[in-house]
């Protein structure tokens, strides 16, 4: 599943963690902490940025596939 967000920020996004129960500054480490893949991709205008994450799915989960089925069932 290849997923990510775009907005109008030249810069580069930097991981940082944010002290106490401040609202920001942890969004680039939640991203690297459930993803298998992720980057930066600046847009070739400069006028903005996507970041872009990649999940792999686990072997034998599939969506709604018999390993579902037969945990339901069991």
């Amino acid at each position: 599943m290849d997923r990510g967000g775009a907005d109008g920020c030249p810069e580069l996004p930097a991981r940082a963690i944010g002290e106490g129960l401040e609202i920001g500054g942890r969004g680039l480490v939640i991203v690297d902490a459930v993803t298998d893949r992720w980057g930066v991709t600046v847009h070739p205008d400069g006028q903005g940025r996507t970041v872009w994450f990649e999940c792999q799915p686990s072997p034998g989960d599939g969506q709604f596939g018999e390993s579902a089925g037969e945990a339901v069932g069991a």
